[in-house]
């Protein structure tokens, strides 16, 4: 392993023994329900990376029934609990060690992962902001999940093939995933950017979007969350700022990955012959129309209560709410709420994981 990557890259946490289809086919006697289980035998297991149970009950009354609340609250890997991030004891860069390595970082460790995500970050902007800001004065409208496919086909077409697979060292594959999240990161903040500077001077050509934001990226600094937020907000994030959605968005980690974290898992089993597109598919996964695509559907909503009038607002929530289709969480229809509609970190982790179980 060269000495740039650092030795926890390839300190991987073992895999779980946990696979309910085989051990279901193990226990049934029925001919016909082994045969059905067999037809999912060759899905990947379960990571161990995520959990969800009930950790909390709360008795209510309704009109005089008693009912109770189960309340539930994930975990990464039995060791950070969602209340860890919510109390801020846990940041994003804590959460994606955890869920990758299963154990939490020494203090080396976390300068050593914050400096490898950092200049990841920042290697990948270097790389898209050209051809980026010529597709986004092309296609000024472009939504971020386009801009990242467009750049995914670009990488895909012009480097070495990304193969994933459980044949390559653990450190070079890790970091190959690693680096092409983060560039998918910074083409979908960038693009974002870009639309908003096109929106504002629409004349503006390819190269001023790339030397806006050039500029604008350098008055950033150098970490990829604070540059992120940034970019979205566009203006340079706050202390403060940075604190909130930080939180929100290593919260969205689990509560937005379901589909994204299912897909990814899959092309990880299927050995992908290119990280692109195992990613690529886990961000269609949460733009779907339904139970994968509550993030896309309930920003959707809100822009649509944003612009009706206030006297308005509550009967549309109720029509939705009556419909069945109010973005919530839950099954049906959907399983996610959230405020961004980008894949969550912790993929790498459900995708990666899967390599070691050694599926064949």
């Amino acid at each position: 392993m060269p000495k740039r990557w650092p030795p926890f890259l390839s300190e991987l946490p073992s895999a779980p023994e946990y696979s309910p289809v085989t051990r279901a086919i193990a226990k049934t006697s029925d001919s016909e329900i082994a045969a059905a289980l067999r037809l999912f035998a060759s899905m990947p297991p379960s990571t161990g990376v995520l959990a969800n149970p009930v950790r909390h009950h709360l008795p209510i009354a309704c009109n005089g029934v008693a009912l109770e609340l189960n309340i539930r609250s994930f975990g990464i890997r039995g060791c950070l609990l969602e209340e860890d991030i919510v109390t801020g004891s846990a940041d994003a860069a804590r959460v994606i060690f955890v869920g990758l390595f299963g154990r939490f970082a020494s203090a080396g460790e976390r300068r050593s992962f914050q400096l490898l995500l950092s200049q990841e970050f920042n290697l990948a902007v270097k790389r898209v902001l050209p051809p980026l800001a010529k597709f986004m004065k092309a296609f000024p409208n472009a939504p971020a999940d386009a801009s990242m496919q467009y750049m995914s086909s670009i990488r895909k077409a012009t480097e070495a093939s990304q193969a994933v697979n459980a044949s390559r060292s653990s450190a070079e594959l890790l970091r190959d995933l690693i680096m092409v999240h983060l560039e998918n990161s910074a083409v979908g903040a960038c693009s974002s950017y870009m639309r908003f500077l096109l929106r504002r001077r629409p004349t503006a050509s390819a190269g001023a979007l790339l030397r806006q934001t050039k500029l604008f990226l350098e008055s950033t600094g150098r970490d990829p969350f604070r540059a992120i937020f940034s970019l979205l907000l566009r203006r340079k994030a706050n202390s403060t700022e940075v604190g909130i959605l930080q939180n929100l968005g290593t919260i969205q980690i689990h509560h937005g990955s379901a589909g994204s974290n299912m897909v990814a898992r899959y092309f990880a089993a299927l050995y992908t012959k290119s990280a692109s597109d195992l990613f690529t598919a886990s961000q269609m996964a949460l733009d779907c129309a339904r139970h994968f695509g509550a993030i896309t559907d309930l920003t959707e909503f809100v822009a649509q209560l944003e612009h009706a009038l206030p006297g308005r607002r509550d009967e549309l929530i109720r029509q939705r709410a009556f419909g069945g289709n109010l973005p919530s969480f839950g099954h049906p229809p959907q399983v996610c709420l959230g405020p961004f509609s980008a894949p969550a970190a912790l993929a790498l982790a459900e995708a990666f994981t899967v390599l070691n179980l050694d599926q064949g």
